[in-house]
């Protein structure tokens, strides 16, 4: 900004909710270099103050005025504050044995970290803080002489980053064995009246080998290859994605004017259809009584521009699509023994 005004208000709001306001005389404003040959505009500044942090998602305004000089306007710049840190953490399940043989405090936090596979990563450098995570609260102690269901707070960098995550503790994990399917294929192929928009894979299964009944979640599911493909969250339109060519002020959208391939993803039982989807909550899926097993598949819908299918009598398939698309992701179970 330029450094001679009449009136100069920078304003911003902290994750205390305080609304500041720092004027032109204030220390705050540290004046660097010029920019221009001139002289008129300069590079600032602005620390905050100790353990201050920016609320995200709010404003950050910078308003100047001249009215002194006719060449000058006033001028208004606005910035909305995005999240600085990019972190995640999830519910874990502990033995309580090993916690008990634990030496102190801090090995304890360590187990929790590690377990939770908390990672963080500065959003504006890509800068890894995963070392910086802690855990500034549990109810989880050394002596731990119950199982139950527990919690951790954890915090990243500013204490404006933290999460809750839960952790249940058990004496039985030894006695608990659970097979499960290391791949899921599923396949939805074009044809010529793109109507094939909906599928569901085979059926696999999850089989519980223990002698006692054991609870299990959806706790993490992973985008480890996209393809292109966009994975539709919970609640999310694929209409949100359509996009019209007619010089209507409001056109009707369709399917049709979907081009980016979307899919709705779901993890289905006998009981229930989960959606799955990157970042979403920890998710029961089901109860496995002793020495059981349930079906599991994969269903969901497609939307967009299949690839399509081009002849070619060189080719041993006759033809071959233009182009693949194969998504990859991950889907994480967590498991629990009950009673």
């Amino acid at each position: 900004m330029y450094e001679d005004t009449d009136v100069t208000v920078v304003t911003y709001t902290n994750t205390a909710g305080e609304v500041v306001e720092l004027t032109k005389d204030s220390e705050r404003i540290e004046w660097e270099g010029y920019r221009d040959e001139s002289e008129l505009y300069r590079y600032f500044r602005i620390q905050l103050r100790e353990n201050e942090r920016l609320e995200t998602e709010t404003e950050v305004s910078i308003f100047l005025s001249k009215p002194s000089v006719e060449t000058l306007i006033d001028t208004t710049a606005r910035r909305t504050v995005i999240k600085g840190v990019d972190f995640e953490a999830y519910n874990i399940t502990l033995d309580r044995f090993k916690v008990n043989e634990l030496a102190n405090e801090a090995a304890l936090h360590a187990l929790i970290l590690e377990e939770s596979r908390a990672q963080a990563e500065n959003v504006l450098t890509h800068a890894d803080m995963t070392t910086d995570f802690r855990v500034i609260d549990t109810d989880v102690t050394l002596d731990v002489d119950e199982d139950g269901s527990y919690y951790a707070v954890l915090e990243v960098g500013n204490k404006a980053y933290q999460q809750v995550i839960g952790i249940d503790v058990t004496s039985k994990l030894e006695h608990m064995r659970v097979t499960i399917p290391t791949k899921m294929v599923f396949e939805s192929l074009y044809n010529a009246a793109e109507s094939n928009r909906n599928f569901e894979s085979q059926t696999y299964e999850i089989r519980n080998h223990s002698s006692l009944a054991v609870a299990t979640y959806i706790n993490q599911v992973a985008i480890d290859d996209s393809a292109g493909i966009v994975l539709l969250e919970a609640g999310e339109d694929p209409l949100d994605y359509a996009e019209s060519e007619s010089e209507e002020e409001d056109p009707i959208l369709t399917y049709d004017d979907i081009s980016v391939p979307l899919l709705r993803l779901n993890l289905k039982t006998e009981e229930t259809e989960i959606q799955l989807y990157e970042a979403m909550e920890e998710q029961p899926l089901m109860r496995l009584e002793e020495r059981s097993r349930a079906p599991i598949s994969l269903t969901g819908d497609f939307y967009g521009d299949y690839p399509r299918w081009v002849v070619d009598a060189e080719e041993d398939q006759g033809g071959y699509y233009e182009d693949s698309l194969l998504p990859n992701y991950r889907i994480i179970l967590r498991f629990v023994p009950r009673d």
